[in-house]
């Protein structure tokens, strides 16, 4: 639009943000300028989605204060030792997935760090690896009892599972309003097509229909209500009383959840305490060798 080359544009854009967050130390090197209490770390994947980069953010300001290629311990190190150990040391908590990676990296570094699994992340890997495998394991089942009628309702029925009550709510709304959600073309042949209805029924019959899938709306429910509690006992005790509804099902998926008690009382260092800011999901993220490390276990 402006005419100006991208690398120019990156540049000027750059040398804005270093005068906004750094500063220069005595030998001219460009440092922090403000501590950050609280930080996130995650990766996403790049336009080719062969490659990953890391960005590591200060929770309680917004601001990017690392952005680097890879997914990698290194990148962590190498963060470290921009900043130093003086500016580290008022760092209290990191927020992350659950990337062994990045956190045996800081607690190798700083063993005083609280590692808190975030919100978006927890409820993510709850949907893929405990709603998913609950799911397919019944299909299967029913399959091979030959019931082919109860496993085809189970088909497509995915996205319906993972998703949270607003938005099977909020997709009523929509269709009964008509709300288109693809718009058509004459010239590629397609027809416009508005939301459907049936979300919420649909839900209701795949519950009824399952107890296992049923205890999944139950502690899918209860993930998205803890991490809104502020007080640090009431958050354990519904950690708590998560882990009893995924120990009473007695099935080996949500058996991987147990390690959660951990994460509610803190220990290892890890703390499920929120004075962070998570990102919510609409959505309801550990293996056995998780679970031996005593990481929360929902993998």
């Amino acid at each position: 639009m402006t005419g100006l080359n991208r690398n120019v544009v990156k540049k000027i854009d750059r040398a804005r943000l270093s005068g906004l967050y750094t500063e220069e130390d005595g030998d001219k090197e460009r440092k922090l300028r403000k501590p950050a209490c609280y930080l996130g770390i995650d990766e996403f994947k790049l336009h080719d989605g062969r490659r990953y980069a890391t960005v590591i953010i200060d929770l309680k300001m917004g601001h990017v204060l690392w952005l680097a290629y890879s997914k990698k311990k290194q990148v962590v190190y190498d963060l470290c030792d921009f900043v130093g150990e003086e500016w580290m040391s008022k760092v209290e908590a990191i927020a992350c997935d659950m990337n062994a990676d990045f956190e045996r990296a800081f607690l190798k570094r700083f063993p005083r760090l609280d590692v808190v699994y975030d919100h978006f992340h927890l409820v993510k890997n709850f949907n893929e690896k405990v709603i998913c495998k609950v799911r397919k394991d019944k299909q299967a089942r029913l399959k091979d009892e030959g019931d082919a009628d109860a496993a085809r309702a189970l088909k497509h029925s995915t996205y319906i599972l993972m998703s949270c009550a607003d938005t099977r709510k909020r997709k009523e709304q929509d269709a009964r309003a008509g709300k288109v959600v693809l718009r058509g073309s004459a010239l590629f042949g397609k027809q416009e097509a508005t939301q459907k209805g049936g979300s919420r029924q649909r839900y209701k019959d795949l519950i009824a229909q399952n107890e296992l899938l049923a205890a999944c709306d139950i502690v899918g429910e209860m993930l998205c209500r803890v991490y809104g509690y502020r007080q640090q006992k009431r958050m354990r005790d519904a950690m708590e009383q998560i882990v009893e509804v995924c120990r009473g099902t007695k099935d080996r998926h949500f058996a991987k959840v147990r390690q959660a008690r951990r994460v509610a009382h803190g220990g290892d260092r890890r703390t499920c305490t929120p004075p962070y800011q998570q990102r919510q999901g609409g959505r309801h993220e550990p293996d056995d060798q998780d679970a031996q490390e005593g990481r929360l276990g929902i993998s």
